[in-house]
């Protein structure tokens, strides 16, 4: 998985299917309302490859 800022900086980049993003840029949380673009490559039990690509929104939610 790699993931990239509005700029197409590469921002976090994993081959570990148990690591996930935190959502921080060099250790500090990005801004609210920031859209990054994903890239996720991974393969079924058969060995065929598979990418998807989208985006996510980071809002972050006060508590109560």
């Amino acid at each position: 998985m790699i993931i990239y800022n509005r700029w197409g900086e590469e921002i976090f980049e994993t081959t570990d299917i148990s690591e996930g993003w935190d959502g921080s840029v060099n250790g500090k949380p990005v801004l609210t309302n920031t859209v990054f673009v994903y890239l996720l490559y991974y393969a079924d039990l058969m060995g065929a490859k598979f990418m998807k690509k989208g985006t996510v929104t980071i809002i972050h939610i006060k508590p109560y």
